[in-house]
């Protein structure tokens, strides 16, 4: 998911409409979506990771240490 380009536009600040609370609560929201995505992505990577070690791949690929 990608944050339409029109929010990341800066408003004037000073111009007619223009509220920062209302803007706040918009970009938390964009946030909190992003921030739930790398979590979700994060859990994928680690449960790979899992089953990469326990089937010993680093081994088959020729590495005898996660490090090498």
């Amino acid at each position: 998911m990608e944050v339409p380009p029109e929010l990341l536009v800066p408003p004037e600040a000073y111009g007619r409409g223009f509220c920062p609370h209302d803007a706040a609560l918009v970009l938390d929201g964009w946030l909190r979506r992003l921030a739930a995505q790398d979590a979700r992505g994060r859990t994928v990577l680690g449960r790979l990771a899992q089953a990469f070690l326990r089937g010993r791949g680093h081994y088959q690929l020729g590495f005898s240490r996660l490090g090498d």
